[in-house]
């Protein structure tokens, strides 16, 4: 009996240190202190989010957007925090464009050096079904072939640009990481998201493959982060499961809580980071109840605060 008493009780504690170990919390941490960031899609609810998460550990913000108006907009929130403005370099970049994205590399590492984190954060979604209505009686359009073209110009090609363009300075300099944020929609199919799912799922083999191609190249690290639906614009007023009590079961992820993941999962060169579990939300505050009005008639003899009502604890 005691052997196996002896014998659950190292594997309980093996199943503990594995855990504690996946979350990072027996993991050293790396230092982002002066180090160069690079997030695509910066001024999206995700991407302001990742800014701040890394400003707060003393990393340099290059911040790329294809909007100029939410590139400032952004600025302007993280000085707000407690940012430093040295620490922001905000450039309109449309990712999906290879020469651009080539050209500002290149420019970006003359004045700013080499990127030590890219994290491939760009991402758009139409929510058009792809036959329209046809199949099913509606009156939904199908999405165009533009918009098939930009979405897996956006959400797929431009990681190929990026990681073309940032990943030979990380092999030079012999430390880096390229975090690509991927979709738990990679595995499952959902009406309206067609491009969406089969674009995730492309940058999970782009990632998967790309550990392979670097296996050889010491320091460089890439890091897949798949999570659930996170509450941001690019999903306002949709979800993967329309029954209402499996959306309670399951809420949005929020960006902030998400975001606190992936840096930690940074800093502690782990490689998958898959549907974390959403932080429970606090609960509201009750309401005060409102004071009883004063009763006249009432004997104060024994009323610790004559001609006062007595809030109730």
């Amino acid at each position: 009996m005691l052997p196996l008493l002896c014998g659950v009780l190292v594997l309980l504690a093996a199943l503990l240190v594995e855990y504690l170990g996946h979350c990072g919390w027996l993991r050293r941490r790396d230092s982002l202190a002066g180090q160069l960031v690079l997030i695509t899609g910066a001024a999206g609810g995700l991407g302001r989010q990742l800014a701040l998460r890394f400003a707060q550990q003393g990393a340099t913000l290059a911040l790329w957007d294809v909007r100029r108006d939410a590139l400032d907009e952004l600025c302007e929130w993280l000085l707000e925090r407690g940012v430093a403005p040295g620490a922001l370099h905000p450039q309109c970049v449309d990712v999906a464009d290879a020469a651009a994205v080539a050209r500002e590399a290149a420019a970006q590492h003359a004045r700013l050096g080499p990127v030590r984190v890219l994290v491939n954060n760009a991402a758009i979604v139409y929510g058009q079904p792809l036959l329209g209505g046809s199949t099913d009686g509606g009156a939904a359009a199908g999405a165009s072939v533009p918009q098939l073209r930009r979405s897996l110009d956006v959400n797929v090609a431009a990681h190929f640009w990026t990681v073309r363009a940032f990943v030979p300075q990380m092999i030079e300099e012999g430390r880096g990481a390229v975090v690509t944020i991927g979709s738990i929609m990679s595995s499952l199919p959902a009406v309206g998201m067609t491009e969406y799912c089969a674009s995730k799922a492309a940058v999970s083999q782009l990632h998967a493959c790309l550990r392979w191609e670097l296996r050889g190249a010491r320091g460089i690290r890439c890091l897949l982060v798949r999570p659930y639906l996170i509450a941001t614009p690019l999903f306002a007023g949709g979800a993967p499961i329309k029954v209402r009590a499996l959306r309670a079961l399951l809420p949005p992820l929020e960006p902030p809580y998400v975001a606190a993941r992936i840096v930690s999962a940074v800093q502690t060169r782990q490689h998958d980071r898959s549907n974390p579990n959403p932080k429970p939300k606090p609960k509201p505050k009750p309401k005060p109840k409102p004071m009883p009005k004063p009763n006249p008639d009432h004997n104060h003899k024994h009323d610790p605060h004559p001609g006062k009502s007595v809030a109730p604890p």
